[in-house]
């Protein structure tokens, strides 16, 4: 059996925004939520494109949701999350999502904070100190 927040079946998703770098995509109707894809051995956006992390889930319980991938693991860490943020928050026409996202993912909520201040953030991840994470760094 396929896992739900693995595929997402009949549902055509509306791209926000699409760098080399990132892949903004939207989806759903209902309360707003934006995922974070978590850190994965697999790079690349292809692989990926029509499997936001966790979309599939929320679809099923009738979310409105935006899903930001990275093409490889960079932890959120680009200036281009500025402009991510931004077509974020036009997509949701002023309603505040919650971010949801686990491991890397967990990470924005945090780390991005300046450019998020209208969202409200829960991080799901194990740590967040640099000592265990070497990658990780603070934006801004």
């Amino acid at each position: 059996m396929t896992h739900p927040c693995s595929v997402i079946v009949g549902v055509v998703l509306k791209v926000l925004y699409e760098t080399d770098r990132y892949l903004v995509s939207a989806g759903g109707e209902g309360a707003p939520i934006v995922t974070f894809q978590s850190y994965r051995e697999d790079q690349g956006i292809e692989a990926y494109r029509n499997k936001p992390w966790g979309a599939g889930f929320l679809e099923i319980c009738g979310y409105s949701w935006v899903a930001i991938q990275p093409s490889f693991n960079d932890w959120y860490q680009s200036e281009e999350i500025a402009k991510i943020a931004k077509k974020t928050k036009q997509h949701f026409g002023g309603r505040r999502p919650i971010l949801y996202g686990s491991s890397m993912g967990g990470t924005p909520p945090i780390s991005i904070q300046r450019f998020l201040t209208q969202l409200v953030g829960f991080p799901l991840c194990l740590s967040m100190s640099p000592t265990q994470i070497s990658s990780w760094r603070r934006a801004g």
